[in-house]
């Protein structure tokens, strides 16, 4: 699973690569005509939909791609939400739970190839990019410590949906009923930053979408790493983690 999804974020960051500086031109003229467009990309991008694309928004734009966000978040939710729920769904847990091990142990194991898989995600969506540029002569490429810290900023948007499904996966004994669960809210995370954009009641809300703490573009354009965004997402996805660790370790788990 890990291996497709990573070709998947290569493949599309080259072909973004491709794509975009056909783009570049005629783009904000398509979005002058198709102002739904834009309003969600200027939700995306995390930026005021009235201000015009720019040099800097296109650089951002492979990383606010619905494309590669879907990729990230559906691997997080499909991998955390196979312990315990996937097992008891399965009627395997019986078979992981009599190795002599603790359950923390089997949930720490679980969440090392869970957050290593992740960063292999995000680093090959990085060397596509850098193909991608390398193929086509880019002339304006990112900065090195601009993509990191964005790519940074991603795996920690990937953790906060882990810890959404870890903690659904927790207490369901259903894999799909944990990842539906856990999908249900990321989606509404997203509809309430696009909303935001469009009706200024609903952006007193904003702070509840995922999205608020992943732009992109703010970090290109600022130049500095989003350390709050950082803390916000790294909190969430920690509390949310942990608080599914201890519902696992401590309920009665068998096999339905």
């Amino acid at each position: 699973m890990t291996i497709l999804f990573a070709l998947g974020m290569l493949v599309f960051q080259i072909i973004l690569a491709a794509i975009l500086p056909q783009f570049q031109q005629e783009l904000p003229k398509i979005l002058e005509q198709l102002k739904f467009v834009q309003y969600i990309l200027a939700a995306l991008l995390g930026t005021d939909p009235e201000v015009p694309i720019t040099t800097v928004a296109f650089s951002a734009m492979p990383w606010a791609h619905p494309f590669v966000l879907a990729l990230a978040w559906a691997h997080a939710i499909l991998y955390c939400s196979r312990v315990p729920a996937g097992e008891i769904d399965r009627g395997t847990i019986d078979v992981v739970l009599a190795f002599p091990v603790s359950r923390w142990a089997v949930y720490l194991s679980e969440t090392t190839v869970w957050l290593a898989s992740g960063a292999i995600i995000v680093a090959t969506g990085v060397i596509g990019h850098f193909l991608g540029g390398i193929w086509l002569e880019n002339d304006h490429p990112m900065a090195f410590d601009e993509l990191l810290a964005v790519n940074v900023n991603l795996l920690g948007v990937y953790f906060a949906v882990g810890g959404v499904a870890r903690l659904f996966s927790s207490i369901s004994n259903r894999r799909g009923r944990a990842a539906g669960a856990a999908f249900a809210v990321v989606l509404a995370s997203f509809i309430v930053n696009t909303l935001a954009t469009f009706n200024e009641t609903i952006g007193h809300f904003s702070f509840l979408g995922i999205l608020t703490y992943y732009r992109p573009l703010s970090i290109i354009g600022r130049g500095a790493w989003p350390m709050g965004d950082l803390a916000v997402l790294i909190g969430v996805g920690a509390t949310l983690w942990l608080a599914g660790g201890i519902i696992f370790a401590h309920r009665d788990l068998r096999t339905v």
